[in-house]
């Protein structure tokens, strides 16, 4: 089936979600494509859209504004034949309404506690289905007269292999982290500084991460009495990102006492595999013949089941 995903394309939680819904269909045998709508231009990152990193993907379409016309979803359904669309908190029934009505199958979900009983009469013109992700989200639904299936989110497999790296590192130190993002109503710094003031172990330590500069006041108090606070402002610049993961093949490499021009196969495996800027990375390292993809988005998940198999059988 060809599915269209509908959602803003920038380092936020939205359009993560929206880029991992995106790879499981993918994996499930569909063809997908991308809508991306620049954020609103009001706020933090107006007009936020990115192309690069884990954004620069095939099949994505930039979308001229945040609420995007009626033409432009029309042009993108018909230019590349989409049968169904995936949308995440989007609010233009009228438009989605035509869709629906030119024979698109429409799906979605919203952020629950932005969504009143005054939004029902649109949902109901406008979606096919509705889907919660958890059930408090599925009975607040109900209570309006929806019935929304329940669907549980998972953790995608990219996500796995950071942890898995993650635990081979020392254990001298455990980091916390507060995901900050454009530090709104929902991210209760002060109260968890206030809760860190009361950890006294010397092996903790807190980053604050933040995508813009401005509610840091206290955060900055905080790091200047504390040495084992970290402000980390802006995401990381893909530059940077890339060199980092470039300097971890060549210690992989290092370690196995080899060159680059000794190995023969490189295997590419996991979603972040796909990346195109981690595939030149990887072919102008060991060339591009050599750079073979397998069970791009399920490798992850099975090595877990066989070693978690592996281990039961041990066990007994």
């Amino acid at each position: 089936m060809r599915i269209g995903v509908v959602t803003k394309w920038f380092n936020r939680g939205q359009p993560v979600v929206g880029r991992h819904t995106r790879s499981a269909l993918d994996q499930l045998g569909h063809e997908t494509f991308v809508l991306a709508r620049p954020k609103k231009e009001r706020g933090p990152m107006p007009g936020a859209l990115a192309r690069d990193g884990v954004w620069d993907q095939p099949g994505v379409t930039e979308a001229s504004a945040y609420d995007i016309p009626l033409a432009e979803y029309v042009a993108w359904i018909e230019d590349n034949g989409i049968e169904a669309i995936f949308c995440d908190q989007n609010y233009q029934f009228d438009e989605l309404a035509e869709l629906r009505r030119r024979g698109v199958l429409v799906i979605g979900r919203f952020v629950w506690e932005h969504f009143t009983a005054e939004h029902t009469e649109g949902v109901r013109r406008a979606y096919d289905l509705v889907f919660s992700m958890t059930r408090a989200e599925q009975e607040r639904y109900r209570g309006m007269g929806l019935e929304t299936p329940y669907v549980p989110w998972g953790c995608h497999p990219e996500l796995i292999a950071v942890a898995r790296e993650v635990r081979r590192e020392p254990r001298e130190t455990v980091t916390f982290v507060f995901p900050g993002g454009f530090l709104g109503h929902r991210k209760p710094l002060e109260p968890v500084l206030e809760a860190w003031s009361r950890v006294r172990s010397p092996r903790a330590r807190l980053v604050v991460k933040a995508q813009v500069e401005r509610r840091l006041e206290a955060a900055e108090r905080a790091a200047a009495a504390d040495p084992r606070i970290t402000l980390r402002i802006g995401d990381e610049p893909t530059p940077e990102h890339l060199r980092a993961v470039a300097a971890c093949v060549d210690r992989a490499v290092q370690a196995a006492g080899l060159d680059h021009a000794d190995i023969d196969v490189v295997l590419r495996t996991g979603g972040s595999s796909r990346i195109p800027a981690y595939v030149r990375m990887l072919a102008g390292k060991f060339g591009a013949d050599k750079l073979q993809e397998m069970d791009t988005f399920t490798s992850v998940a099975s090595g877990l089941a066989i070693a978690a198999a592996r281990g039961l059988a041990a066990a007994a």
